[in-house]
Parts: C-alpha cells; structure tokens; sequence
C-alpha cells in the first residue's frame, strides 16, 4: 500500500508516527509522513503566507488542504491517515472524491464525544484505535459508525529503547528512585501525592503541572524526548505509570514496553489492555489499582532490587518477543489493505 500519514512530527511526539510508519515500511508498503506541525514554518521566522495562516484557524485549515491536496497529486496514495482533526471531514470526502482514496483516522484517545472527532470516524474508511474500549463503539454500519476498526496498544522500538551505558553525570541528571513522564491531570497529581517525599521525579509540561502546587519541588521543565527519554528509563529505579481516565480507560500505554525494553522497572496501573498483552503482575510488570496499593508497592519494589531486575528481564523478554513495533503494529496495514476494496480508478490527479 502507499500511504500518506498526515501526523504531529515534533520532537516530543514523533516517536509513534515515525516508528509505525518505519515498520510499515519494513514490511514492503510505502509512507509518506506529512507534518501537519512543520508544513507552516519548519525554519526560524517562515514565510509570510504561513505566519497569516498559523493567526487564523479557517486560513490555516485552506492552506493545509491545498498542500496534501498537492501531495496526493504527486504521490498518488492509495490511502490518507489523519493522525487528528487536522482537517474539516468535508475535505477528506472532497480528497476520496478527487483522488480515488481510502481515507484513515487515528484516534489517539477516547474522546468519541468531541463532534469533529465523530464527524472524522464517520467519514473514514478504517479506524486505528489506541483504547480497545471505544471499538465496539465505532464498529458498525449505521450512525456514522466505521465498520473497520483496528487496534494498536503501546510498543517499543529496541533500536531506540535500548539498554545504555550511563555516565556518572546522566545518573545524577535522570536518575531518581521514582519516576513519573507525563502531562498534568488532576488524577495522575493524587495518585503521586503519596510519593512526592520519596524521591520523586515528574517530567513533564511544567505549565501544566504548576497547578498541582504540592508537587512542584518534584517537576522538571527540561523538555523529554528522544534519547534523553532513554536515559530516564536506565536511570530511574522504578518508572510509575498513571493512565489518565478522560483519555484513556483499557489502553496499553507505550510507555511500558517502552521502559521495559530499555531493561527498567515500570510500576503501571492496571488496564484491561495491559493484562490482555500477556503480562502478568509481579512476574513482567508490576501493577497496581489504587493509590494506596501504588504507594505499597513503590515501598516494597524499591527496597527489592533483585526482585526488580527479575521482574524487569523477564518483561523485557516479554516486549522484545511480542510487542515492538514490528510484531504489534506491521500486521496492521497488510489487515487495512485486505479489508479494502481496491483503490478507485480516475480523479482529477494523474493516478
């Protein structure tokens, strides 16, 4: 299949766009990353077309449109993925209309309520979820519903979440005996209170964070991403990881395969989705359901540290073996393109 992945490509969130369209690839398929986040201005100041377009949301949108526009003119995929609501629906119909192809949408979180999320779902073609939960709410054929809808939990990739050898300087730069990488919500702020003066470390939009005034002495406001991201996991004695209900309810976060792969320690909360992977508490991961178990458990792995590097090597073996992105996620467009008919002939391009 050839592919155009409409998608956020900044610094802090390339990681899942970038490594699932590298495996795509790996399997034979071609992708096109379109970066909806640099296509304005990817150099200091821009140009003035762009500085207008980034002040007005209608302009934005226009001027957007006409690039994928020229992009699907000059690539002729068989298919658009829209990572977000880049877009207003109507131009991806006009797009399926003019060019001949499927259209995609990636829902990132479970906001189903949000009208121009709904309005994307029922436009495309195929769904990819990250939350088994909203599947059985999108599958169907009535209601705006998509009847192809396709799963994909977190994953790492071993060739950047890798074991390192650490310096002396990165270990008191990243090192922490509790570790938390993530934004702000009101429950991620009360399930750590019980941590904050036990050698916690939150990583995170400090903006955000600064409204959990009690744990502000824990917050960092250096930017994490990439290799630096790596670092944090080798360095910390034990990684918590705290799904936030508004945005998540089963979903396996990447973070946990992520961790395990670099050979740490996660302490996660409990998801349906996290047990569904094949991981089994005290065993691969380590889990928990409420702040009180949360704030047990971080006592009693932290003075284990045999216990931890045991737990940590058996769900390494368990992410390496089942849940890179070549295993869980480059299945997944060889299942979009089967359950597609084959792309329409004609538009106004030259495909």
């Amino acid at each position: 299949m050839n592919l155009l992945y409409v998608c956020w490509l900044d610094a802090a969130t390339t990681d899942i766009p970038l490594f699932t369209a590298q495996a795509w690839e790996r399997r034979g398929h071609k992708v096109h990353l379109f970066p909806y986040d640099l296509c304005f201005a990817n150099e200091a100041g821009g140009s003035v077309e762009d500085s207008i377009a980034l002040s007005d949301r209608v302009l934005q949108q226009r001027v957007l449109a006409a690039r994928i526009n020229e992009a699907c003119i000059r690539l002729c995929p068989d298919a658009v993925l829209f990572g977000a609501t880049f877009v207003a629906p109507e131009f991806m119909r006009n797009l399926r209309r003019r060019h001949g192809v499927r259209i995609g949408f990636v829902l990132g979180y479970n906001n189903l309520l949000q009208r121009d999320v709904s309005e994307s779902v029922s436009v495309a073609d195929f769904v990819l979820v990250h939350d088994s939960y909203v599947i059985p709410l999108i599958q169907g054929t009535s209601n705006g519903r998509c009847p192809r809808v396709f799963g994909f939990g977190g994953a790492a990739e071993p060739r950047e979440h890798t074991s390192l050898a650490l310096s002396a300087w990165d270990r008191q730069r990243y090192g922490s005996d509790f570790v938390f990488l993530g934004g702000y919500s009101r429950h991620r702020a009360e399930m750590l209170d019980g941590l904050r003066e036990k050698g916690l470390r939150i990583w995170g939009d400090s903006q955000g964070w600064a409204r959990a005034w009690a744990l502000t002495s824990c917050c960092s406001s250096e930017p994490v991403y990439g290799r630096k991201k790596t670092k944090i996991y080798n360095a910390a004695k034990i990684v918590v990881h705290i799904e936030d209900p508004e945005k998540n309810i089963n979903s396996l976060s990447a973070r946990v395969p992520e961790v395990l792969a670099c050979g740490g320690f996660v302490l996660a909360q409990w998801t349906r989705d996290l047990e569904a992977a094949g991981f089994q508490d005290g065993v691969s991961v380590a889990w928990y359901t409420t702040p009180g178990e949360l704030a047990d458990k971080a006592g009693y792995y932290l003075a284990r540290e045999d216990q931890r590097r045991q737990v940590s090597e058996a769900g390494k073996a368990h992410v390496l073996r089942s849940l890179t992105y070549d295993v869980a996620y480059g299945p997944i467009l060889d299942a979009v393109e089967q359950s597609l008919a084959p792309r329409s002939p004609g538009g106004a391009g030259p495909c």
